[in-house]
C-alpha cells in the first residue's frame, strides 16, 4: 500500500517559504501555493483513501527519478514546461517542489477525468501535487531533466541474479566470508 507521508513542521514551513503559501491557503488536508498550481499534502494519506479516490479516478506510476538540479534550474529561467505521459508541467513548479521533497522522487500521474491529470512528486519527506499546463510545441520531455534510478541487481527468470553483478573475485570473497561466519569448512 503506497502512502503519502505526513510532512514535518519544518517541511511545511519550507513549502510555504518556497511557494509563498500561508495558512489561509490551507484547504482540509492540502496546502496550496498562491496560484493553486501546486499543493502539499498535510496528512498521511493512503492511495486507497477516499480523500484521493473521490478526487482522482486513477493513478499511474511513472518511475523513480533523480533530477539534475543545475539543468532544471538553468532551463527554468526560460519558463520551460516538462512533459510526461501526455501532460506537461512547469519546470519552475517542479524545481520548487524539489527544494521541499529532495531531488530523488517517485512520480505518479493522478487522473481527474479523461483530459486532466496531476503530477504527484513523492519522497520519504512529503508529497506534492502539481497541476498540468497547456501543451505547446516547445515543451521538453522529462527525461532531459531527470533520469530513472534503477537497481543494479536485476531479477531474471524468477531468480535473483545477485552473483551476475559481482566479479569472480568478489563472489569468491563473499563465499569465503559467509563460510567463516556460518562455520562451514570447505576445501
Amino acid at each position: 500500500m503506497t502512502v503519502i507521508p505526513k510532512p514535518s513542521e519544518e517541511t511545511v514551513e519550507k513549502f510555504m517559504a518556497v511557494t509563498g503559501a500561508d495558512e489561509s491557503l490551507k484547504r482540509g488536508w492540502i496546502l496550496y501555493d498562491p496560484d493553486r498550481a501546486s499543493a502539499l499534502v498535510l496528512e498521511e494519506v493512503s492511495f486507497d483513501d477516499p480523500k484521493l479516490t473521490k478526487k482522482f479516478d486513477a493513478h499511474v506510476y511513472a518511475g523513480f527519478w533523480h533530477f539534475d538540479k543545475k539543468q532544471l534550474r538553468h532551463e527554468d529561467l526560460f519558463g520551460l514546461k516538462i512533459g510526461i505521459m501526455g501532460y506537461v508541467y512547469s519546470a519552475n513548479l517542479i524545481a520548487n517542489a524539489l527544494k521541499v521533497t529532495g531531488n530523488k522522487v517517485h512520480l505518479y500521474i493522478f487522473n481527474k477525468g479523461e483530459e486532466e491529470g496531476c503530477l504527484l512528486m513523492l519522497s520519504d519527506k512529503c508529497g506534492i501535487f502539481i497541476a498540468p499546463m497547456e501543451v505547446s510545441e516547445f515543451d521538453e520531455p522529462i527525461h532531459k531533466f531527470a533520469r530513472p534510478i534503477r537497481k543494479k541487481i536485476r531479477v531474471r527468470e524468477n531468480r535473483a541474479s545477485f552473483f551476475d553483478a559481482l566479479s569472480s573475485e568478489e563472489v569468491e570473497n563473499l563465499i569465503e566470508r559467509l563460510s567463516r561466519e556460518l562455520g562451514i569448512l570447505h576445501v
